[in-house]
């Protein structure tokens, strides 16, 4: 992610849950989800702010882990700090 500029995502029910609640309870992988969203946004100055009020179905991959199964998706934005 660039820094410089705010992204548009699609995160999936578990990364939405792992980002907001630091809650994998629920979560089918939960290694491989915090590994992917550690790998993906680790490293830059950013913070995901879910701007969607509910979930969505969508074929679209999740931004936050990579999965690429169809089903629920929140919209939410990376901010750059």
């Amino acid at each position: 992610m660039n820094g410089s500029t705010d992204v548009d995502l699609a995160l999936c029910v578990d990364c939405v849950m792992i980002l907001c609640n630091d809650d994998d309870s629920g979560c089918r992988e939960p290694e491989r989800h915090r590994e992917a969203l550690a790998e993906r946004w680790g490293s830059e100055p950013y913070r995901i702010v879910v701007t969607g009020e509910e979930y969505h179905f969508s074929r679209r991959p999740c931004d936050g882990c990579g999965d690429d199964d169809d089903g629920d998706r929140m919209e939410a934005t990376a901010v750059a700090l």
